[in-house]
């Protein structure tokens, strides 16, 4: 085959022995093959200066095409890069086999070189007329035969075993002896669950000799819970998956129930169609379900920044790029972020292409921040169903649902006989509910006021005093007022919070002059990063609005984005003299639910916004008089009150009545209440029937209290972050040079133009995309999976480089194999147990890991598969294996996220006191649960995992480092969680076994899966020995736990024990 002679040319370059130059164009190959030999060499020295961007295309060359190769030089007529058939007259070949400094290429500045290999490489392509091919990867795989291979010991079990035999045949190699039940045992258990098989498992499979018995154990680790664990572990890597925002702040944010989606969907076998598409577009499918809502967070994953004074377009083009880039790397296998600014320089990926791609991902209804102070999802969000609480949840929905319908029924009906109004003052009324009454004027009211000396200004005192910014006292409605210039306020302290299921109402007296932009007459909110809360304010054009958020920013650019409900009337209010004017709200979280009133008078509104989600209290915030909040000074700009007075403040914790607002336009203060009981027939009809369903209606009270009730258990749960389309198509448009504000021409949704189009009946959204995805015309989806699945069993994919399957990629080992397992899985169903079964069962996988005399040198990486997968346990691996053996291990699937053992302060130090700076470890068995389910903060991920390799989970990952340090010896010697372990197991066995002997078998078993070998015993009771002696001259069960337990960490920290 075409590239062992490259290999073979690999080894005399980097090996001890370099060989002679005519050993290098000896091994060229007579037919040099454009892709294994040529392209390689063309795209490392080539493609930077003459590739497929052509900004950066020097003298207009382009090698990547046949026909920029083939045209002629247009600095230098009548010439040609490349003349088929002619080395001689190719430029190319001229160039780099020149000895002028100011001719060679590459040029010396580009420190690249070509050798005499390379060189005679060209040149026998060209020669033999320079054909190009179309990059294997951008061509649909085709059915490819098993080849038929000489097996004189029968050692091939499948099609993948023959491929494999081939190719080793080839090679002059041979295929190594089937691995120990107990070592193949270990291997399938690690890379089926992430668990090492227990005791019990490891003597039952040895004891069963029938010629199924591994087919057994493999249903069984597929059928197991663990497997979906450990498959999620994978995919969390690549979905950059964690339980913070990250940037500076990085609170926490809720994503697990995402994450316990992963693991229920692999132990569903979901085929990998669905599991893809759900998550790309789940939104979008008909009648979605909640599963299929929730799987689209795997597009929200991205870090998301919480601080204040950004610029949000800066931020939501980050977060539409990161959403692309996970798509290419995940699903492409390709490098598309490197056209974010400039078209790719290796990859036909054109910088049009990199945004037509983002367009999928740009039309969310997203801010550009989360909230910096709660930890709820940033919207699109959704509310959680644990499993537990979702038949609980749908019955309460269904009766809030029937409770309302009641409600309607009661207030549309007249003269409802049940309803008895008795004998009642105005007086009584006026009062039930009233939390606060600020009179605003010198020392009077019904309440205990205090005064302030200077200008007997008097307030309800609620521990903490108000705050006034430069307000003056002019005559009020009612002896005297608050006179505000746009600038100064009135902190009225912690009064007035009201979350979004609780009725209240507010009445104001207000004079205005009729002039300024909108103007703020109370509030209860901040206009920094969160804007949640209330405000109640006067238009430009003089009309009421009434806002309650969850969030409220910059609705002009983002109104779909919007978590609040808005109405305005549609009168304007009189300038110039006093007016009362009141809101009311039912609690219901509806625009509807909100009645404005001017003069004791319902007023006509109009719904602005309608979508109120999310927490409208925001924990410390004051309600300010006169302007929006008290963050310092408030500049007029922001719309203060300028020119206006304020009178008379009332509060309630209920919704009053029309009646009620009535009484309190047509008086000012509790003196001027009518006396004796109260007469509704001095009211329209309709206000004196809600009147009376408000206060005297068993039914409609009782139908009150339970839907507050029932609206704050539906709002109890927290939300996760979805993906949710908005109404109208966001545009996209080209970033130069990936800047967020220097906008190119507008694009469309597209797929990358070298690769096949959208089908003609897909839509144009990222449903559509993840039906281009598993058209059978795609040459990259079916290929890129399985080879992440190889990956992930043998530990190198047939590509070695999973996440570049381009020009600058490594080409596969394996072609036609690839190729094969692309088609099976592809034309099987996309069933991923099924290919990882086919894969484990194999004799490929069954071999030993042991390195053979001249393994090494033939092949360092093990990628002609002369030898079984014997990698390093992942981070995740090694500490579930610790507590598995230990017996510490809580094995419970799914749930919130723990905080097991960390190093005290690590927080405290790195992370800023808005981002949670203090680490509170978790309590009781939680401390032991499976490596998966650890909070995982970006900006200091959990230092031990870390230690051993884990993704840190900001970007897309397929594939891990792998380090070997003396600092992964230490975390296994030292840290607690290795500590409590050996202890825990030393104690179990200690209780157990009869004698030393038995001890040590037990726990190297345990935790090696296989009992020791006599040396090795011989050591380990040698180095007990020595322990109980150290620690004391008397045994006593201290010192022995003590000793055995230093025995078990030596044995967790053996090469083999960290190995599968």
């Amino acid at each position: 085959m075409p590239w062992l002679a490259v290999a073979v040319s690999l080894l005399w370059m980097t090996g001890c022995g370099r060989g002679t130059e005519e050993d290098w164009i000896a091994a060229v190959p007579d037919q040099p093959d454009f892709t294994y030999d040529v392209k390689p060499i063309l795209s490392d020295r080539c493609f930077t200066c003459h590739g497929p961007d052509p900004t950066k295309q020097k003298a207009g060359l382009a090698l990547h095409t046949a026909e920029g190769a083939f045209a002629e030089l247009s600095d230098s007529p009548g010439r040609f890069a490349i003349v088929p058939g002619d080395p001689a007259a190719s430029e190319v070949y001229r160039r780099i086999t020149s000895e002028r400094a100011d001719m060679v290429m590459p040029p010396p500045e580009s420190h690249l070189t070509t050798d005499a290999y390379e060189r005679e490489v060209i040149r026998r392509w060209i020669e033999q007329g320079a054909t190009y091919q179309p990059h294997w990867a951008f061509t649909a795989p085709q059915p490819v035969a098993v080849p038929e291979v000489d097996d004189a010991n029968n050692w091939a079990r499948s099609p993948i075993d023959k491929f494999v035999l081939a190719t080793l045949k080839r090679k002059g190699m041979e295929p190594s002896p089937e691995a120990d039940k107990s070592t193949l045992l270990r291997r399938v258990t690690f890379d089926l669950t992430g668990l090492p098989p227990t005791p019990e498992e490891i003597e039952a499979f040895l004891a069963d000799n029938s010629p199924d018995a591994y087919d057994k154990v493999v249903d069984r680790l597929l059928a197991s819970p663990h497997y979906g664990e450990r498959m999620a572990s994978i995919w969390l890597d690549l979905s950059r998956y964690a339980d913070s925002h990250g940037y500076q702040d990085d609170r926490p944010r809720t994503m697990w129930p995402w994450r316990d989606w992963v693991v229920s969907a692999y132990n569903q076998n979901l085929n990998y169609r669905d599991f893809v598409t759900w998550q790309l577009a789940g939104d979008l499918l008909p009648d979605a379900t909640y599963a299929q809502r929730l799987a689209t967070g795997f597009n929200r994953n991205h870090p998301i920044t919480q601080e204040g004074g950004i610029i949000p377009e800066e931020y939501l083009a980050e977060y539409a790029s990161d959403r692309t880039h996970v798509f290419g790397t995940a699903f492409l296998g390709l490098t598309v972020e490197c056209a974010k600014c400039h078209t790719h320089k290796y990859d036909p990926i054109l910088h049009t292409d990199y945004y037509q791609l983002t367009a999928f991902f740009n039309n969310i209804n997203e801010r550009g921040a989360a909230n910096g102070y709660y930890d709820e999802a940033p919207v699109p969000n959704m509310p959680i169903e644990d499993p537990a609480l979702v038949e609980r949840m749908d019955g309460v929905k269904q009766y809030i649902a029937r409770l309302e319908s009641t409600q309607r029924e009661l207030e549309q009906s007249r003269g409802v006989p049940t309803v008895h109004a008795p004998e009642e003052s105005a007086a009584e009324l006026l009062d039930r509910g009233l939390i606060a009454h600020y009179r605003l004027d010198d020392n009077r009211g019904k309440r205990t006021l205090a005064t302030v000396p200077e200008d007997g200004i008097g307030w309800m005192n609620y521990n903490l005093p108000p705050t006034f910014a430069d307000v003056k006292v002019t005559e009020g409605k009612s002896g005297d007022a608050l006179a505000f210039d746009g600038e100064n306020y009135v902190s009225l302290g912690l009064v007035g919070d009201f979350e979004h299921h609780q009725p209240f109402s507010a009445t104001v007296w207000i004079k205005h002059n009729g002039r300024g932009d909108s103007r703020a007459i109370f509030g209860k909110r901040m206009d920094e990063l969160r804007h949640n809360g209330y405000d109640l304010v006067l238009t430009g054009n003089n009309k009421l609005a009434f806002r309650l958020a969850g969030y409220w920013w910059q609705p002009d650019q983002y109104p779909e984005g919007l978590e609040a409900v808005e109405v305005q009337s549609v009168a304007s209010v009189p300038a110039g003299s006093w007016q009362q004017v009141s809101v009311t709200y039912d609690g219901s979280g509806r625009a509807d639910g909100i009645q404005l009133y001017l003069g004791g008078r319902a007023q006509e509104q109009r719904t602005l916004v309608d979508n109120l989600r999310g927490n409208t209290i925001l924990n410390g915030n004051h309600f300010s008089l006169g302007n929006w909040n008290q963050r310092g000074k408030i500049k007029g700009a922001l719309g203060g009150f300028a020119g206006g007075a304020i009178d008379e403040l009332r509060l309630y914790d209920r919704e009053l009545s029309p009646v009620e607002i009535a009484l309190l336009a047509r008086t000012t203060t509790p003196e001027d209440y009518p006396e004796g009981p109260l007469s509704l027939d001095r009211f329209a009809p309709a206000s004196a029937h809600k009147h009376k369903l408000l206060h005297y209606s068993d039914v409609y009270r009782r139908n009150v209290e339970l839907l507050d009730s029932l609206r704050a258990v539906d709002q109890s749960l927290p939300s996760v972050m979805v993906m949710e389309e908005r109404d109208t198509v966001a545009p996209t448009y080209l970033r130069l040079r990936g800047e967020y504000d220097k906008l190119g021409e507008r694009v469309e949704r597209k797929a990358p133009s070298a690769l096949p189009p959208l089908p003609d009946d897909a839509p144009k959204n990222r449903l559509g995309l993840a039906q281009w995805l598993f058209s059978e015309e795609h040459p990259l989806t079916a290929r890129v999976a399985v080879n992440r699945l190889w990956q992930q069993i043998f530990g190198r994919g047939l590509v070695k480089t999973a996440d570049d399957f381009g020009n600058q990629g490594e080409l596969p080992t394996h072609p036609e194999l690839l190729d094969y397992l692309a088609l099976e899985y592809r034309d099987g169903g996309w069933d991923t147990k099924a290919m990882l079964r086919t894969m484990v069962l194999s004799s490929t996988y069954r071999q030993s890991g042991h390195l053979r005399p001249g393994d090494r040198e033939r092949d360092t990486e093990n990628k002609w598969l002369a030898r079984g997968p014997a990698g390093k346990l992942t981070a995740e691996m090694l500490r579930d294996q610790a507590l598995a053996a230990s017996g510490l291990l809580n094995d419970e699937i799914g749930g919130k996220w723990v905080k097991p053992y960390q190093p005290k302060g690590l927080w405290n130090e790195m992370a800023s006191e808005i981002g949670e700076p203090v680490y509170r470890p978790s309590r009781g068995s939680d401390l032991f649960r499976r490596s998966l389910y650890t909070y995982f903060k970006r900006t200091i991920p959990p230092p031990d995992m870390l230690t051993m390799d884990a993704a840190e989970r900001t970007v897309c990952t397929v594939k891990r480092q792998e380090t070997s340090t003396p600092l992964q010896a230490l975390v296994i010697l030292n840290s607690k969680l290795y500590q409590e372990a050996s202890q825990h197991l030393a104690q179990k066995l200690l209780t157990e076994e009869a004698d030393d002997n038995a001890l040590i078998e037990r726990a190297f078993q345990r935790i090696v899966s296989r009992p020791p070998r006599a040396e090795e015993q011989a050591i380990l009771n040698e180095m007990l020995e020595e322990n109980i002696s150290y620690f004391s001259s008397d045994s006593n069960d201290a010192d022995e736990l003590v000793a055995a337990s230093l025995v078990v960490s030596a044995i967790f920290n053996l090469d083999e024990a960290q190995r599968k």
